[in-house]
């Protein structure tokens, strides 16, 4: 979307492995390399890094976090998203149905901490979807009734994350800039 809307712009996408719509996706201008998000090939390269349900995978935080940094210019971005809330609802719910859940979840007092004293201004921290968007992990006929009825239930997320229920919520986002 970055590189179709934008076509001066730079993408770069890299994951631990080759994903198939690489090939699709490269159409439009995007560039992807295979790597590891704790040795990544960039120096001093990027106006902004995002990362989409990656942190929590790496095993070392703290490694993760200065990988980018070292790749970002000074003054450049860094949004998180798809960390996952210890406390989502999503989270407990996956675990007692047996399936897939992170073995890696954060509040917001250890994001606080990951960041404290580091390369970044944090400049936010917020929750994100009470409403879990991969129900048709649960049940395909679940699945299409979310997808069918989606409008109706961002407005409902929405409103949920402005009562106390947004300590449930699924995720954390972040966004930070480099000093």
């Amino acid at each position: 979307m970055l590189s179709a809307s934008c076509p001066d712009l730079k993408v770069s996408g890299i994951d631990i492995v080759e994903v198939e719509s690489w090939t699709k996706l490269e159409a439009y201008g995007a560039q992807f390399e295979v790597c590891n998000a704790l040795a990544l090939p960039f120096t001093n390269e990027f106006d902004a890094v995002i990362s989409f349900g990656c942190m929590e995978h790496t095993g070392n935080d703290e490694k993760f976090l200065n990988e980018i940094n070292r790749t970002l210019k000074t003054g450049g971005r860094l949004v998180i998203f798809n960390l996952p809330n210890k406390y989502a609802l999503s989270e407990w719910l996956a675990k007692i149905l047996g399936i897939y859940y992170h073995a890696r979840t954060y509040t917001s007092v250890e994001i606080k901490e990951l960041f404290k004293g580091g390369e970044f201004n944090t400049t936010t921290v917020r929750r994100e979807f009470i409403v879990p968007a991969q129900v048709d992990r649960i049940s395909k006929k679940l699945g299409n009734l979310f997808n069918k009825h989606y409008l109706m239930l961002d407005k409902l997320d929405s409103w949920l994350m402005m009562t106390p229920f947004a300590f449930f919520a699924q995720n954390w986002a972040i966004y930070a800039t480099k000093s």
